[in-house]
């Protein structure tokens, strides 16, 4: 938790905090006087809420966390090694969510189909998706994996780019993400949602997170240990709280349960991945001394 920044820290718990807003909006979690946020005379390819902006701040934060600590590559090793650390990190947890969704939602398992776990387990299932019940059989909220996913497969490239024309690389970012929205929005709407979760609509969200951390435009301030435990938490609280939510969802006291369990569950899933990590880290360590046991004695 040492050296971590409390500003990237902060927009990624305000982040989390307006995605969990806009879930429960419509629910009897929480009061009917709490509305949306919205622009209605805007398109609604340029519809703004609080989920939305808490998508915005989760990837603007993903994409500056990743400038800060990941800022060179010194060949393909070195991509190879922060593949398989992402992997890591965003697949164990995700798949225990995607567990925890079908043990709620289990009136679906029926009409999965092998294709469809296929699908779900890779974190891509809105990529074949023709209609919004394909994206939200399992959970709705998932469709976010597969956008960041993609988004940490171009990291090193979109980096590149920063590093080597910055303010030309931004200004073509956000070009790309309009043009990007505007071709998901009126030539491909049988994707639903498709500017919110198409990689290239989100290319300026995250390499302007990128930007600001290469270019030192960024409070210099470092988190506490609770803003910061709280900061890695969103990410588990993010992955469980639908089904929760969804199995809660009655007046007064469901509030509670909701905030409980989901805490819960979340300190379960840390802990969960915490234990992945360390036997993977573990696993490597023994990799790399048996290497250079080799190659000492050769």
């Amino acid at each position: 938790m040492n050296g971590r920044l409390l500003s990237i820290d902060i927009t990624r718990i305000v982040g989390l905090l307006l995605v969990l807003l806009q879930h429960t909006q419509g629910t009897n979690l929480l009061p009917s006087w709490v509305h949306n946020i919205s622009i209605n005379y805007l398109p609604y390819i340029f519809y703004i809420d609080y989920g939305r902006i808490g998508v915005w701040l989760f990837i603007f934060a993903s994409g500056a966390s990743l400038g800060l600590n990941h800022s060179e590559f010194s060949g393909l090793s070195d991509v190879k090694d922060f593949y398989k650390k992402r992997i890591l990190r965003i697949y164990p947890s995700y798949w225990v969510g995607l567990l925890l969704s079908l043990l709620v939602f289990n009136w679906v398992i029926p009409s999965l189909t092998l294709v469809d776990i296929a699908r779900w387990f890779s974190g891509f299932q809105q990529f074949f998706a023709t209609s919004s019940i394909e994206v939200t059989k399992i959970n709705i909220t998932y469709w976010f994996i597969g956008v960041v996913v993609s988004l940490y497969f171009l990291y090193p490239l979109l980096l590149y780019a920063i590093n080597k024309h910055p303010y030309l690389s931004i200004m073509s970012f956000f070009a790309i993400s309009l043009a990007s929205r505007c071709v998901m929005y009126w030539i491909f709407p049988m994707y639903g949602s498709g500017w919110d979760w198409f990689p290239p609509c989100r290319f300026f969200n995250f390499a302007l997170g990128i930007f600001l951390v290469k270019k030192g435009l960024f409070p210099k301030a470092t988190s506490t240990p609770a803003i910061a435990f709280l900061s890695v938490m969103s990410f588990y609280i993010y992955l469980v709280h639908f089904p929760i939510m969804c199995a809660t969802n009655y007046p007064n006291i469901g509030i509670v349960f909701f905030v409980v369990l989901t805490i819960l569950f979340a300190f379960l899933l840390y802990g969960f991945d915490r234990s992945v990590q360390n036997l993977f880290s573990r696993r490597t360590n023994m990799l790399r001394r048996h290497s250079d046991n080799i190659e000492s004695q050769t």
